[in-house]
């Protein structure tokens, strides 16, 4: 597995990935040459689960076990091409889980300073990774009808605020990202 990739492969590397294809080539290169590698040993820990984090990681080969909980039980497996710790990434805090390579693996950090930096200069950048963040959390979509179920009672409601009062969602992940990366003000 070669660690010496060059700036067009890591080009395509992160094209591949959604929360990054918006990005036009300009901003993709950027970014491509913003990247730290890391050459993993197999058992290598990449991140720990409560840790704080801020960057996330494209695995470049290899593979990386995803584990969780007290008894660091192993959910998932990932490969070349996938990637974690975007919700680190983007709106900061204790990383979900533990990743440790599962073989010999070669993965790339995406730091957070270079987010940043494109975030700056393109606010709506952070909407478009907003959306992504949404699918892959699982939160609906703005647009998304709500399903209610009316449950007939004696009393009055206790919180006579309307729905429409409370934020969304949505708009959470939007001003924590915002707020992660100071551009709220």
């Amino acid at each position: 597995m070669e660690d010496q990739f060059t700036t067009q492969e890591k080009f395509r590397l992160l094209r591949s990935i959604p929360l990054f294809s918006s990005l036009d080539q300009e901003q993709t290169e950027f970014l491509a040459d913003n990247l730290k590698s890391r050459r993993l040993a197999a058992g290598d820990i990449v991140v720990r689960q409560g840790d704080e984090g801020s960057s996330m990681f494209v695995i470049a080969g290899g593979q990386m076990a995803i584990l969780v909980g007290n008894e660091q039980e192993q959910v998932a497996t990932l490969g070349g091409g996938d990637y974690f710790g975007e919700m680190s990434l983007l709106i900061g805090g204790a990383r979900g889980a533990t990743v440790r390579a599962a073989t010999p693996a070669l993965v790339f950090e995406v730091p957070h300073l270079a987010v940043k930096t494109l975030l700056a200069d393109n606010h709506e950048l952070l909407a478009e990774l907003k959306a992504v963040v949404q699918e892959r959390s699982g939160a609906p979509e703005p647009d998304e009808p709500e399903i209610t179920v009316e449950v007939e009672t004696q009393s009055e409601p206790t919180n006579p605020v309307g729905k429409a009062d409370e934020p969304s969602i949505a708009d959470d992940l939007m001003a924590q990202m915002t707020k992660h990366f100071g551009l709220d003000g």
